[in-house]
């Protein structure tokens, strides 16, 4: 069952205006939030917006997230959600998150996946049971064949699902750099900030609410001493107060974004994977990084 769903998270994005005027005129409210499962992916893309294939790959705790989504649900509420990855379906608590997701105020819901992982039962089960669940599949080349596997599951099933075209709405990524990003200055950072389309993408993962989801990885990779304005701890969160001093800052500009290298004129092929041999010298430096 196909369906237009996720333009509606487009547009509420571009209308970047429009979520400052109601975070200022309504300030029970957050319009969007992307709420990550983890980071554990199926694919290797080399201009993933959000740096997944440069950082550690885990599966966060699902009962632990759930927590920390409902503890933010008492301070806002919630008007539309976007469940990802990584992966999401790689995740062995994906059925959970969507469970529990299902029971709370939440207006719409998207569930975004590469396309790549035909789901388990139960899985398509718990989003045949939550009828405010859209699934968007992005449209990458490399995942064709498994993405055609997946829409005849779900058409079989009569699960509603989009078909994403990315942000251009033909098919391409802007480019937004890849791992090799150096310190920029002040006016650089700035620079990327006021092109970026993600500066009020609200990202929650693993008890972290950050004001876009590069940042997690940027702060992994380059160890940022990061700004109150960049990140809240939601496990640690005691005031209502706390939270809403970090959402009036959404529309400043923040430090790591001297490390992100945005070309938005620039138009490339999406998912576009990392060569054998890029892929082993991340894995090494990843080996490197994280061992005991």
């Amino acid at each position: 069952m196909r369906i237009d769903f996720v333009q509606d998270i487009i547009d509420v994005l571009r209308r970047k205006k429009n979520i400052i005027d109601v975070l200022k005129r309504k300030n029970s409210q957050i319009q969007f939030l992307v709420f990550w499962s983890g980071t554990k992916c199926s694919l290797k893309c080399k201009n993933c917006s959000n740096l997944i294939p440069y950082i550690e790959q885990k599966s966060f705790d699902a009962q632990e997230c759930i927590n920390d989504l409902k503890k933010l649900l008492k301070y806002k509420k919630i008007k539309i959600i976007q469940l990802q990855g990584g992966e999401i379906f790689t995740h062995p608590e994906a059925a959970k998150f969507i469970n529990e997701i299902n029971k709370l105020n939440i207006d719409s819901i998207s569930l975004t996946t590469n396309g790549t992982v035909i789901p388990k039962e139960e899985v398509l089960q718990a989003i045949k049971n939550n009828p405010n669940m859209t699934v968007t599949i992005s449209n990458y080349d490399c995942a064709k064949q498994s993405r055609e596997k997946l829409i005849k599951v779900f058409e079989e099933r009569e699960i509603k699902y989009t078909i994403y075209n990315f942000a251009h709405k033909d098919n391409t990524w802007f480019k937004t750099g890849e791992d090799k990003e150096v310190f920029q200055s002040e006016e650089k950072g700035r620079q990327n900030y006021d092109i970026c389309l993600e500066k009020y993408c609200l990202t929650l993962a693993n008890g972290i609410l950050y004001s876009c989801g590069k940042i997690m990885a940027i702060n992994e990779l380059y160890e940022v001493k990061n700004e109150t304005s960049s990140m809240l701890n939601i496990r640690n969160l005691a005031r209502g107060g706390e939270l809403k001093r970090f959402l009036s800052n959404l529309s400043h500009y923040k430090q790591e974004c001297r490390y992100c290298n945005i070309k938005k004129d620039e138009k490339i092929k999406p998912a576009i994977q990392l060569t054998k041999e890029e892929a082993e010298v991340i894995k090494y430096r990843k080996k490197q990084k994280y061992k005991a």
